[in-house]
């Protein structure tokens, strides 16, 4: 199994686009570097994200990139996003995070337009929104509010193919916990569940008949879960080691990581990367360890995967390594 240094953010037919600190670089397959498709202009983290223990300190990480059409991308960091059009060399600026360090996820639908939910610490429970932009990423607004004492913050917010609506979780504490959708882009929204850490996730997975998610709570042991479309019914489908924060689907193929969240109830020291291709039948495929440093200052232990691009059919899933022993800062692949 071969390994890059660096995490992969985003993978097409064709290259492998890694985050070295504040520089996107795009490799083959073979992992030979191809070119460098610019910095994150003006980051002001970049001299903490070359360095592992800063990065992790400071959580001073590139997170993800969106390629919203085929000439711009839209990258996501530590308080902001950046975007950037195949003219330009550099990542520019286009939202400094108002709360928070940054979004969990963007979801970008079919009428390309782009949606994060905020996600900060929110202990006083204001009102949380909802951004999107029209315009490719150059400008943002809020679409949707949840208002005050209402939620925590929000998890994610995930297109679903079969319905064409927009999903979206919250959490994190009892009442705050919801999974619901919009199928007009915001101008409504319907709760589906709301509760406690039973409806508390950060991955949802879409298919025909069925809704897949796997919770992500340090006060229970953790489990995927699907919910029937017509009759709402839930049934366990596999327990898992971990929090389930970090996951991804191409077509059938969903996949998650635990996350070493050391509690009472989840004591694994192992980050387990668990796969399915029907979303029913899950099977672990992988595992690494936490490594020495403690988590409460140098973050979990996770994998973390990359956005996957014009690829239906996925038959090599690649991953990078968060706080673990031996892939730390590092990318790596497993054949399915």
């Amino acid at each position: 199994m071969e390994t890059l240094i660096g995490k992969a953010i985003n993978i097409d037919d064709n290259s492998i686009v890694i985050s070295n600190g504040s520089c996107i670089n795009e490799i083959d397959y073979k992992g030979k570097k191809k070119n460098c498709r610019g910095h994150l202009l003006g980051w002001k983290y970049a001299w903490a994200s070359i360095f592992s223990l800063t990065r992790r300190l400071l959580r001073a990480e590139v997170t993800g990139l969106y390629r919203v059409v085929d000439c711009c991308d839209v990258v996501v960091a530590k308080k902001g996003l950046y975007r950037k059009d195949n003219c330009q060399n550099s990542y520019q600026i286009v939202l400094s995070m108002p709360r928070g360090s940054k979004p969990l996820n963007l979801c970008i639908p079919p009428s390309g337009k782009i949606y994060f939910g905020e996600y900060f610490q929110n202990m006083g429970k204001q009102a949380v929104n909802i951004y999107s932009s029209k315009d490719n990423g150059q400008t943002w607004n809020i679409v949707y509010t949840f208002p005050e004492g209402n939620i925590n913050h929000i998890h994610g917010l995930f297109f679903d193919k079969y319905t064409n609506r927009i999903w979206v979780a919250t959490g994190d504490r009892e009442n705050e916990c919801i999974i619901g959708y919009t199928e007009d882009e915001f101008k409504s929204f319907a709760e589906v569940f709301r509760g406690g850490q039973e409806y508390r996730t950060c991955q949802l997975f879409f298919y025909e008949d069925f809704i897949v998610f796997g919770t992500d709570t340090q006060y229970q042991h953790n489990v995927i879960k699907k919910f029937d479309r017509k009759t709402l019914e839930i049934e366990e489908l596999q327990k898992v080691q971990g929090s389930v924060i970090k996951g991804g689907q191409v077509g059938d193929v969903a996949f998650i990581s635990t996350t070493v969240e050391p509690s009472e109830v989840n004591t694994d020291k192992w980050a387990h990367l668990w796969v399915t291709k029907d979303g029913i039948h899950w099977e672990e495929r992988y595992k690494a360890k936490k490594d020495w440093l403690p988590a409460t200052l140098f973050q979990f232990g996770t994998f973390e995967f990359p956005q996957y691009y014009g690829i239906e059919n996925l038959e090599r899933l690649y991953f990078s390594g968060r706080a673990l022993k031996g892939v730390d800062g590092k990318t790596t692949y497993i054949d399915l």
